[in-house]
């Protein structure tokens, strides 16, 4: 999960510069782009043939992590 974590936190900011100072840290809307991207991804990936349950629980988990990583940025 913290690599999930590191990886959106660092898509994040490379959002944020594409958009601002390089001093400034990323805001809410750049985390949530870059969550939705590899959170997508992992779906694509993880959630392919899973039974809709476990889609659910994946989609649940995956946005309890992200609050709690946002928090830490």
């Amino acid at each position: 999960a913290s690599f999930f974590c590191h990886s959106v936190v660092g898509l994040s900011w490379s959002y944020a510069r594409d958009e601002l100072d390089a001093s400034d840290k990323p805001s809410a809307s750049h985390f949530a782009k870059a969550s939705n991207e590899i959170g997508t991804q992992l779906v694509g990936i993880y959630g392919k043939n899973a039974p809709k349950k476990y889609s659910e629980l994946f989609v649940d988990g995956w946005n309890k992590g992200m609050k709690k990583c946002y928090k830490n940025l």
